[in-house]
């Protein structure tokens, strides 16, 4: 049930927008009560993007789950693609249409966003295998806002490229920051 609301709210914002849309509207599409919505989802803005909590979950346990050898930037990407909205292109088209039509979505996208990196951070930062201290920390943060950011980019041009998913975007984007003149880990 929560899918189908979530279908037929995508439906409303890509006819009416985001910020037009109300929740008595997505309720009256979708036959369920206003409290029954808020049950499904905390938030309007969850319906576009997702519970942070259950992201931050699928992040970390895809990211520990990938070889300790294996590039920290791999395996954030590869964490990234664990998410519920990167498993289907159409999907990840749509949410980053919405997030960049609508500021109040656009700041909840940023919110969650600082989320994932304050649950990444420690498990880069052990991956690193440095000494913990300041310096292995504000590296690991590095690392983490810088492939976040990617990923923003990423989604950002999926809203004008058809052709290209969003993996391919982020790996395009990965590239640019970690070219000749970027950083290695």
């Amino acid at each position: 049930m929560q899918q189908k609301v979530q279908e037929l709210a995508f439906a409303l914002f890509a006819e009416h927008g985001f910020d037009a849309t109300t929740v008595e509207q997505i309720a009256a599409e979708t036959g369920v009560s206003r409290a029954t919505l808020f049950r499904y989802f905390g938030t309007k803005e969850d319906i576009v993007l997702g519970d942070t909590a259950e992201q931050c979950a699928v992040l970390t346990t895809a990211f520990a789950a990938r070889p300790p050898e294996e590039d920290v930037w791999i395996s954030l990407q590869r964490a990234a693609e664990a998410l519920p909205s990167a498993q289907s292109p159409e999907h990840a088209r749509q949410v980053a249409m919405l997030v960049h039509s609508s500021a109040s979505l656009r700041s909840r996208y940023l919110v969650k966003m600082a989320a994932w990196q304050e649950v990444l951070v420690p498990l880069v930062e052990q991956r690193l295998g440095a000494q913990r201290g300041t310096r292995s920390r504000v590296r690991a943060a590095a690392i983490v806002a810088c492939s976040l950011a990617c990923l923003d980019v990423a989604a950002d041009a999926l809203r004008h490229s058809a052709e290209l998913t969003l993996d391919q975007l982020y790996g395009e984007a990965v590239s640019a920051v970690r070219g000749p003149a970027g950083p290695k880990s």
